[in-house]
């Protein structure tokens, strides 16, 4: 079981291992202010971009193929990296993934879905570590601080995890590079056919324990899936994850170090660090990269920021 601050994530192997012992198995609903440390202008209470854009549910996968026509791309030219803006999302799983009929295609439909909430909590990473870099720029690594620079930099500690200065923040507020959260995504959710992504857009295998369902660490009688409000929510959650919790501090320094060299955040570098992420250690980090590899996902990954 990976190891999460408030959520546990299993690999697609583990997880079936799990269930076939499972007595029940449950889905606990999380809304994005429940459920989540990580605060974006993106979404507001009922799925509304502020800017007046809709997050509609994709109730088939070929509002997929329309929406990225409506954005003047087409899904395989986004996949292929061309660079576009989202101007809107889709909010949830559609629930025809698995009723494609081409494994090209099936694949194609949910790479191009997963794309869109990937680059939108990205960017809005982004937004807050260029708040980081201009307190660096004036004020330095360690501070001293103002005290209302300081309170800025309490709070993002406080969401983030570390210390409440620049040097230690600048580790974790930081983008996931997309060829890496979709390939885990792929493999967490089936691509997008599982029953946690349909019904509560979960789609990197997050899992918690309660008092009325959780998981027996003896029996594994019960497991608890967290559900999302979005997939947006479903994918911020998990970049959190990695962003702040200390198993993943060796991600964070890969991450660091190629910023530091000016080299582009590699979902095949960061990967590597991904052991505590399934209990299949190695082998899920092998099947990370490699799904990666066959479906040429290194091709999103552009130097950001």
């Amino acid at each position: 079981m990976a190891i999460k601050a408030k959520f546990a994530a299993l690999g697609a192997f583990a997880l079936l291992t799990a269930l076939t012992a499972c007595d029940a198995v449950g889905i606990k609903k999380v809304t994005h202010e429940e459920g989540l440390r990580l605060e974006t202008p993106l979404l507001s209470r009922g799925n509304q971009l502020v800017d007046g854009q809709s997050a509609h549910p994709a109730k088939s996968y070929e509002e997929v193929h329309a929406f990225y026509e409506r954005l003047g791309i087409s899904t395989r030219e986004a996949l292929k990296g061309k660079a576009f803006k989202p101007t809107g999302l889709l909010s949830q799983v559609p629930k025809d993934f698995a009723n494609i009929q081409t494994v090209d295609q099936k694949k194609e439909a949910f790479l191009a879905f997963t794309l869109l909430p990937i680059k939108a909590v990205n960017a809005s990473l982004l937004e807050e570590r260029a708040d980081l870099l201009a307190i660096h720029r004036k004020y330095g690594d360690q501070g001293p601080y103002p005290a209302q620079i300081q309170d800025k930099l309490d709070h993002f500690a406080n969401r983030f995890g570390g210390k409440a200065n620049v040097a230690d923040l600048l580790k974790r507020v930081d983008i996931i590079p997309p060829s890496l959260a979709l390939s885990q995504a792929a493999i967490e959710s089936g691509w997008g056919t599982s029953r946690f992504a349909i019904q509560g857009n979960a789609l990197f295998g997050e899992h918690t324990t309660s008092k009325e369902l959780g998981l027996d660490a003896e029996h594994a009688r019960h497991v608890s899936v967290e559900a999302f409000d979005t997939v947006y929510d479903s994918v911020a959650s998990y970049m959190m994850n990695l962003n702040s919790h200390a198993a993943y501090a060796d991600l964070r320094e890969i991450r660091a170090n190629l910023r530091a060299k000016g080299q582009t955040i590699s979902g095949q570098r960061l990967a590597v660090a991904l052991t505590p992420y399934s209990e299949r250690k190695q082998a899920y980090v092998t099947e990370v990269r490699s799904v990666i590899s066959h479906n040429n996902l290194a091709l999103l990954d552009v130097k950001q920021g």
